[in-house]
C-alpha cells in the first residue's frame, strides 16, 4: 500500500520541488479513479452475465418483442348465409419497430390464430411472441423487423403428433404462444410446414412441397398449431425461386462424410 500510494508517484514524477507534490497528487488522484471505474466496469459484467444465466434458465421463451390478437365471435341473425363472423385484429405492436400495422405480422397469421381459438372460446386475447426458447436450450426466432433489419423467420424441424412417421417436418415459424392454447397450459408455435418430399436435388440436399391451402380446413390457411417441445432444432431451408412452394433442405453436416464414403453415392 505504502508504494502504491508514495513510492510508485514519486518516481513518476518530474521530482521538482515546485511540482513534486502536485504531480504526485495528480498521479494518486487519477489511481484511485480508474481503479474505481475498472471495479464497478467488473461488476457490472459479473452482474450482467448472472442475469442473463438466471434469464435462460427460468423462462420458456428468451426477450421477445410481443404483440396481441383480439378475436370475436359475432352471430349475423339477418344473412342466412353468414351466420357466424369471426373478427380479429392486433395491436401492441410498438415494440416490433414497425412503420404500420399492416406488416406486423406474416400474412393470415391473425386469422388463424382467431379461428384457432374461436372453436373453443367465442371471444378473448392472446398473447404471442416473436422468439421462444426451446429444451434444447435453443433460441428460435420469427420477427417481422428484427433489429430493424428486415423480417426474421428461423425454419425448425417439427415432429407431428399425428405424423405415423419418424422422421421431422422442415417448417417455417411464424409466432409463439408462451400461455399455450385451448386445452394445454404449453408454449405452442405457428408455423407453415412442409407436407412431403419431393424429387431429390443431390445428395447433400432433399426437396420439400409446402403444405396448400385447403378451403375445406382453416378458412384456406395453410398453417398448423405444435408444441414447442415438438422442435428438433434449427433448419437449413433453401426456397426454389423458379418453383414456389418447394422448399431444399441441406443434411447436417455431421453427416457430410458418411456420403463420400459410400462410392455409389458420389455425385
Amino acid at each position: 500500500m505504502h508504494k502504491q500510494i508514495a513510492k510508485q508517484p514519486g518516481r513518476r514524477s518530474q521530482k521538482r520541488h515546485n511540482v513534486f507534490d502536485q504531480q504526485c497528487a495528480s498521479r494518486l488522484a487519477q489511481h484511485l479513479v480508474l481503479d474505481k471505474a475498472n471495479q464497478i466496469i467488473v461488476d457490472n459484467h459479473i452482474a450482467l452475465h448472472q442475469t442473463q444465466d438466471i434469464h435462460m434458465e427460468t423462462p420458456r421463451y428468451a426477450r421477445p418483442s410481443m404483440f396481441m390478437v383480439s378475436y370475436k365471435k359475432t352471430t349475423n341473425v339477418r344473412d342466412k348465409k353468414e351466420k357466424e363472423k369471426i373478427m380479429a385484429s392486433v395491436y401492441g405492436t410498438n415494440s416490433l419497430n414497425l412503420e404500420s400495422l399492416n406488416d406486423c405480422v406474416y400474412p393470415n397469421l391473425v386469422e388463424f390464430i382467431a379461428i384457432y381459438f374461436t372453436m373453443h372460446h367465442t371471444e378473448g386475447v392472446v398473447k404471442c411472441l416473436t422468439e421462444a426458447l426451446g429444451e434444447d436450450q435453443v433460441i428460435y426466432r420469427c420477427h417481422p423487423n428484427y433489429q430493424k433489419g428486415g423480417f426474421w423467420h428461423d425454419w425448425a424441424w417439427v415432429k407431428f403428433e399425428d405424423d405415423k412417421n419418424s422422421g421431422y417436418v422442415p417448417a417455417k415459424l411464424l409466432a409463439f404462444l408462451p400461455d399455450g392454447v385451448p386445452g394445454s397450459t404449453e408454449c405452442h408455435a405457428v408455423c407453415h410446414p412442409c407436407q412431403w418430399k419431393s424429387k431429390k436435388k443431390s445428395n447433400l440436399l432433399e426437396c420439400w412441397i409446402l403444405q396448400p391451402c385447403n378451403k375445406h380446413f382453416n378458412n384456406g390457411i395453410p398453417y398448423e398449431m405444435v408444441p414447442l417441445t415438438s422442435l428438433g432444432g434449427h433448419c437449413l431451408a433453401i426456397p426454389d425461386l423458379a418453383e414456389p412452394g418447394h422448399i431444399y433442405t441441406v443434411l447436417p453436416r455431421d453427416e457430410w462424410g458418411n456420403l463420400f464414403w459410400e462410392t455409389n453415392r458420389l455425385f
